[in-house]
């Protein structure tokens, strides 16, 4: 959890913006879904074989105070297949709001499904102030207001079998120090830094994670995504 103050008068003028601009939102649009495949096959622990990655995740909106939209689409490898549409308070890490539906199937459905839950999705972006975006995946180090950030994902191995049992999400401002936005505690056999999406309210980023947990019995679990909300100005030692 990365907390901050929310920013009142950004809040009403993305309000305004939005009614605006969007005032009947019409389709909202489904973007590409997250791109990942460069990392398939990094990092992984000594003698576990690479798997391959068969949920999607899509990025679908933001508010003005730190709401962010996500599409995760769950391809049934520990249940059946659903897509899960999720509103993530991404300054205290919550979960706003949730709805679960039957997957799509093939890819030739994915517009049609997509269309056809249109009245929805635009209901929850109405309820929420949400505003569509496009923004492309980026990536650490960045520079902002003459500000250098860098992120690292720090994890803790076990010697015997070698797996991870938390993992802890770093960010290091030049002007401000370091913070530690976000830990988890637990078992995996692999975790990585996908990228960030930035907001276009304010000096925000959601953080994409991408963890394999450890299996029951040796079950082989799939990846899953971790997303967590990234202050660039609140929470480092130096104001």
């Amino acid at each position: 959890m990365d907390r901050r103050s929310r920013p009142a008068l950004r809040a009403v003028a993305g309000v305004l913006w939005w009614a605006l601009t969007t005032g009947a939102l019409g389709a909202v649009p489904l973007p590409p879904p997250v791109e990942t495949g460069y990392l398939l096959g990094k990092g992984l622990p000594l003698g576990a074989p690479p798997v391959p990655l068969t949920d999607e995740l899509y990025v679908l909106g933001w508010s003005a105070q730190g709401s962010l939209a996500l599409l995760q689409r769950e391809t049934g490898v520990t249940g059946p297949p659903v897509v899960r549409l999720r509103v993530l308070d991404t300054v205290e890490d919550t979960v706003l709001w949730e709805k679960v539906w039957p997957d799509w199937g093939s890819a030739d459905n994915r517009d049609a499904w997509w269309t056809a839950r249109g009245p929805e999705v635009e209901a929850v972006f109405h309820q929420f102030t949400l505003q569509s975006t496009d923004w492309q995946l980026g990536q650490f180090p960045l520079i902002q207001d003459n500000d250098f950030y860098s992120l690292a994902l720090r994890l803790r191995w076990t010697s015997d079998p070698a797996w991870i049992d938390r993992w802890d999400l770093v960010v290091h401002s030049s002007d401000r120090g370091l913070k530690v936005v976000a830990h988890g505690e637990g078992v995996w056999r692999w975790a990585t830094f996908v990228g960030f999406v930035p907001s276009p309210w304010d000096d925000r980023v959601a953080a994409i994670l991408l963890v394999q947990p450890e299996g029951w019995a040796g079950s082989r679990q799939p990846l899953r995504f971790v997303v967590v909300g990234v202050s660039l100005k609140y929470g480092f030692p130096k104001p």
